[in-house]
């Protein structure tokens, strides 16, 4: 492992899977990848004015998987549900 390797606990792990299901909520919906990612990179920038390295890496791999062209056809895909009526009751 390299110095600059970054370790993280499951519960980092945990918590950075759930903001990386909200954000894909987010983009699902129609919130705009670019303005997103801007938003990501205030954040990160951020973190590095105060020194927090690692967070602004943590905030980077977020950012990685906004702009990942791969997820970008797997969330136009899933749009077409978000543009359907409900159907029953709950």
């Amino acid at each position: 492992m390299a110095d600059d390797d970054i370790v993280l606990s499951d519960a980092e792990i945990g918590i950075i899977d759930m903001i990386k299901s909200v954000t894909e909520l987010l983009l699902i919906i129609g919130v705009p990848p670019p303005a997103l990612a801007e938003s990501l990179e205030l954040h990160r920038d951020a973190h590095l004015a105060a020194g927090r390295v690692d967070a602004a890496l943590v905030v980077d791999m977020v950012r990685d998987y906004v702009t990942d062209p791969a997820r970008a056809v797997r969330r136009q895909a899933l749009r077409p549900f978000r543009q359907e009526p409900a159907k029953g009751s709950a």
